[in-house]
């Protein structure tokens, strides 16, 4: 089963914010760890201001999501961990020690035909039942070969084979191109692992391939007024983005530099931040040195920002909304893939109910391999009662 309904995420835009008293500098807690917000009333705001705002709460909300999703993740591995597989675990042991006290009681007896014909019913399905809850033993892959018409091996074979022709086949329709080799070697995990992956590149490289085709075929069109204003205007971004870098760190350093810091507390911060800002600097990060700036910096903040730099500040927040945006759907995706809902609090849910529900079949079928064990001559009830299920 796999196994994680995160609880009501807060909205991406909170526009409450917006209209809080008016204030002499933006507002920013600890570098790097949330964003600042421009004050003053929403209609005595700019449309460049309104939009960093709404921008800042999109991204601090974006944050919270995040970190309450990675919160639930571990919450839910953790209940896996220790209540939901162990629970699961402990069924599939009892299944086992049920079938392997059948099979024991049955030699050291005479069953009889109808009993004979029901262990060769109830044994192989104990243990199948077994071996999806924990790893199979020898003793039971033994025993269920003794009774079953196929081997569990053979039995696992046909399962991952029969998955990799649907693989195959799927990968056929979207276009590759199958090797015989490779269909030849569909029965071997590792063949088909290392062919998947193989797959996943050459998609990446036909991506790409068709990216560079289609750029290709764009530079040899005549450009149109608007591209070429496009164009002009990217390229004055990344020149701003470029200059603004430098010129910020500059900046930074000077504010920062902590021998021009008579207090040793307030030297130490300022070394930590300086830091910080001369690795974000060697990284490009101008997320980094902006939310340093406004903090260190209020009079460059973005609260009496000029409209170049505004924008410049909306640029990179919008880079970094796109960037969180696509880590919330990597979160989503994870979710679905390890627990099969898009919900922390449906997976807790079915996964409480999973382990409720081994428990009392594990119970169930202690009491039976109690009373075989108690008295042999219970061995045709207990076969009876087992098929019935």
């Amino acid at each position: 089963m796999n196994r994680r309904n995160i609880a009501a995420a807060p909205p991406l835009f909170d526009e409450s914010d917006l209209g809080a008293p008016a204030s002499a500098v933006a507002e920013q807690a600890t570098p790097g760890a949330g964003l600042v917000k421009i004050h003053g009333p929403k209609d005595a705001l700019s449309k460049e201001q309104q939009a960093f705002n709404r921008l800042a709460s999109r991204i601090r909300n974006m944050k919270g999501r995040l970190e309450q999703a990675e919160r639930d993740h571990l919450e839910l591995d953790q209940f896996h961990l220790t209540q939901h597989r162990p629970a699961l675990e402990a069924l599939g042991r009892t299944l086992l020690d049920l079938a392997l006290k059948l099979e024991e009681t049955a030699a050291q007896g005479r069953p009889n035909k109808v009993e004979i014909r029901r262990l060769k019913q109830a044994i192989p399905s104990l243990l199948g039942n077994a071996f999806d809850l924990m790893e199979p033993t020898p003793e039971g892959s033994a025993l269920h070969d003794k009774y079953a018409r196929k081997d569990y091996a053979a039995k696992m074979r046909e399962e991952a084979t029969a998955e990799a022709d649907q693989f195959l086949d799927m990968a056929e329709m979207m276009g590759f191109e199958i090797p015989p080799e490779v269909r030849a070697n569909r029965d071997d995990p590792e063949a088909m692992e290392a062919f998947a992956e193989s797959l996943s590149r050459q998609a990446a490289e036909d991506l790409k391939s068709e990216e560079l085709a289609r750029a290709q075929r764009a530079r040899r069109r005549k450009k149109t007024k608007k591209q070429m204003e496009k164009e002009a205007t990217e390229k004055a971004k990344a020149d701003l983005k470029k200059r603004s870098l430098r010129d910020i760190y500059v900046a930074l350093a000077k504010a920062l530099h902590p021998d021009i810091e008579p207090d040793p507390e307030k030297r130490s911060h300022k070394e930590d931040y300086l830091k910080r800002a001369s690795a974000a600097y060697q990284d490009g990060n101008l997320m980094e040195l902006l939310q340093l700036e406004m903090v260190w910096l209020e009079t460059s903040g973005a609260q009496d920002a000029p409209p170049d730099k505004l924008k410049l500040f909306i640029e990179v927040l919008k880079e970094q909304a796109a960037t969180l945006e696509h880590a919330w759907h990597q979160a989503e995706f994870r979710m679905l893939e390890e627990y099969g809902v898009l919900s922390a609090r449906a997976a807790r849910r079915a996964m409480a109910e999973a382990k409720q529900e081994a428990d009392l079949n594990r119970r169930h079928f202690a009491g039976l391999l109690r009373s075989l064990e108690a008295d042999p001559l219970f061995l045709g009830a207990c076969l009876e009662m087992l098929l019935r299920r």
